[in-house]
């Protein structure tokens, strides 16, 4: 589902969200910050969930657990990690670093965009013999 992450869901994206797998963000690092990402996700997940809840509210974890959290997957600057993981503190299990390193081909900031992911995510990668 493509959407402008600051903007909240229409019903489409909504529905189309319903029962999603899995969650990957791959943001632009310069034009969003840890917190816009932290209440994107949060939007994501509430409407994956197919919980009711005002995007507005951007602070209503309520959803979580209600409902299995689906695998949540960032690609972010390692160095900026501390950031990331402060705002997604307490969002449906946080999110934690991983030792895998993404790789762009156009070259783009090489060794330093990491993989981190929420507990689901953790347990997935584990499944896949990469955690």
């Amino acid at each position: 589902v493509a959407a402008d992450l600051r903007d909240p869901l229409d019903a489409d994206a909504r529905a189309k969200l319903r029962g999603v797998d899995a969650i990957l963000l791959d943001p632009p690092f310069a034009n969003l910050t840890p917190d816009d990402l932290a209440r994107a996700v949060r939007r994501v997940v509430r409407a994956a969930a197919g919980a009711r809840g005002d995007d507005d509210d951007d602070d209503d974890d309520s959803f979580c657990g209600t409902t299995p959290t689906p695998p949540i997957f960032v690609g972010y600057r390692r160095k900026r990690g501390a950031e990331l993981i402060a705002a997604f503190e307490g969002l449906c299990g946080g999110l934690a670093a991983t030792d895998l390193m993404l790789h762009y081909a156009a070259g783009v900031m090489p060794n330093q965009i990491c993989l981190f992911a929420n507990p689901p995510g953790l347990a997935a990668l584990a499944a896949e013999g990469l955690a």
